[in-house]
């Protein structure tokens, strides 16, 4: 019973690790592409942000 537990628990905590090391790894390889796809649809998503705004405001203006 208590080697059953012990293995139990180092294969969780192994997995965990792994997990954890695949996860780092991957999102430092993927860090880059991800900077770059914001930069170039930051000024699209604040010029749909601002249509958005203007299009609630005059809903509202509307409705008053």
């Amino acid at each position: 019973m208590l080697i059953d537990r012990a293995i139990r628990r180092y294969v969780k905590e192994e997995t965990r690790a792994t997990l954890r090391k695949q996860l780092t790894e991957r999102y430092d390889a993927g860090a880059p592409i991800d900077s770059h796809l914001a930069k170039d649809w930051f000024p699209l998503e604040e010029e749909a942000s601002r249509h958005l705004i203007a299009r609630q405001r005059a809903k509202r203006f509307r409705n008053v």
